[in-house]
């Protein structure tokens, strides 16, 4: 059987996940590709600054303080992007044209 990935390029849970996944399929399943989309939490796309106000504006300083050092360690960190887990398994990621 062969599947397609549709998944948005998350820093933190994703990579950890989609290559949990791959480790335990079944040995006649196929991921023939991934479509990977950058997908914003906040339903639309909005400029990173503004982003971030909104996060803080909800959650409050600490839960921002928190999120912007994990969040800032998972970009530096190469293991825990989607695209590295892609090409550990050689698994073709799939580009869509607007």
């Amino acid at each position: 059987m062969k599947i397609v990935l549709i998944t948005q390029d998350d820093p933190f849970y994703l990579a950890k996940n989609i290559d949990y996944l791959v480790r335990n399929l079944p040995s006649n399943v196929v991921i023939s590709g991934c479509v990977v989309s950058s997908v914003s939490p906040f339903g639309k796309k909005e400029s990173f600054v503004k982003k971030a106000f909104k996060t803080f504006s909800i959650f409050g300083f600490s839960f921002f303080l928190r999120y912007s050092i994990r969040f800032i360690f998972a970009i530096v960190s190469k293991k825990n992007k989607v695209g590295a887990v892609l090409n550990k398994y050689h698994i073709p990621r799939i580009q869509l044209i607007h």
